[in-house]
This record gives C-alpha cells, sequence and structure tokens, in this order.
C-alpha cells in the first residue's frame, strides 16, 4: 500500500519524475521543459510583454526582481561583474 503522506510518492507508490529531476512542465509557447511548474510560470512571463519600466533610462523587464537589480546598477550599489539579466 502506497504512503500518501510522503510528498514524494505518486498514488501508485512510485517517486515522482519532478522528484528525481526529470523536466515534467513544458512551455506551450517554445518546448522549453522544467522540473518544477513555478520555474515554468516565470519563464511563460518572457512571451508577454515586460511590464516593469525603469524611470530612469526606460529598460523595460518582465520580473520586479529583476527592474530592482538594475535600479541599483543606477545607484552604484551593484557589485563588480554583476550584469542585468540578459533577456
Amino acid at each position: 500500500m502506497s504512503d500518501y503522506s510522503d510528498p514524494q510518492l505518486t498514488p501508485n507508490g512510485k517517486v515522482s519524475k519532478a522528484k528525481k529531476g526529470k523536466p515534467v512542465h513544458v512551455c506551450t509557447e517554445c518546448q522549453k521543459v522544467y522540473t518544477r511548474a513555478e520555474h515554468l510560470r516565470r519563464h511563460q512571463t518572457s512571451h508577454e510583454e515586460p511590464q516593469y519600466q525603469c524611470h530612469i533610462c526606460e529598460r523595460r523587464f518582465h520580473r520586479r526582481d529583476l527592474l530592482e537589480r538594475h535600479f541599483r546598477r543606477h545607484e552604484g550599489e551593484a557589485e563588480p561583474g554583476q550584469d542585468d539579466y540578459q533577456q
């Protein structure tokens, strides 16, 4: 009998493909594959228009965290060699 309380087991008692590190989430736009659904959701925003824009240089980003990191470059807080996320 399967142990349903173990999050790594599927209902038939086997270890899930995602827990084995195998890609199971596929982007319908470009067929890029991910092992975690949250990574696929984050990736899918790259197929949309960027919604975050720097008010200083007008560069646009798909994610707010990337815009925030970009702002640090304008403020001189970025560490040497740390480039902005390339889209």
